[in-house]
């Protein structure tokens, strides 16, 4: 309060998303959490609308998801991944990693800026994984050609689902 003001002196008080935070919340299955701090951005970043997604998702509503994703593929701006390192190790372990359900965690907008061409596979496979859920062989199909060869087992899982539907 100010000297002689009897009322509080109002700032923003709105918290900075703490993007750490809901990705360690997301990891904890802790998504009401992840949205309430969510929620409250004003920012559009690719990392916010992919967590977004991943809250949307995880509570069964795949239209919001797809919209989410949709709306983080708007905004990227295509670059290349600046991987260093790729050898016989790193082969093997992004191959065991692309049989996993990593892509369901968390990021950050350093991670969009340090692995853009994962963070675009990540939105297509979770893209993926919801029209699954709603039934949209055909879409199914159309995103999973974009991520052909390679070799993620979500996406080589939904097409074996989709071609039964498909005549």
């Amino acid at each position: 309060m100010l000297l002689g003001n009897n009322t509080p002196n109002r700032q923003d008080t709105t918290p900075q998303v703490n993007e750490d935070w809901v990705v360690q919340l997301i990891s904890n299955g802790q998504y009401a959490e992840a949205y309430l701090l969510l929620s409250k951005e004003t920012s559009r970043k690719i990392s916010s609308l992919y967590n977004l997604a991943l809250c949307s998702y995880f509570a069964g509503k795949y239209e919001q998801t797809i919209y989410r994703l949709d709306e983080a593929l708007s905004t990227f701006r295509p670059a290349p991944d600046s991987n260093p390192v790729e050898d016989d190790l790193y082969n093997a372990i992004v191959r065991v990693q692309n049989a996993t359900d990593a892509y369901q965690t968390g990021i950050t907008e350093k991670y969009v800026q340090r692995f853009p061409g994962i963070t675009k596979d990540n939105i297509l496979r979770l893209k993926i994984d919801a029209y699954l859920a709603l039934e949209r062989w055909n879409k199914v199909i159309e995103t999973a050609a974009l991520l052909k060869n390679k070799n993620y087992r979500n996406v080589e899982e939904a097409l074996h689902v989709a071609e039964k539907y498909i005549v």
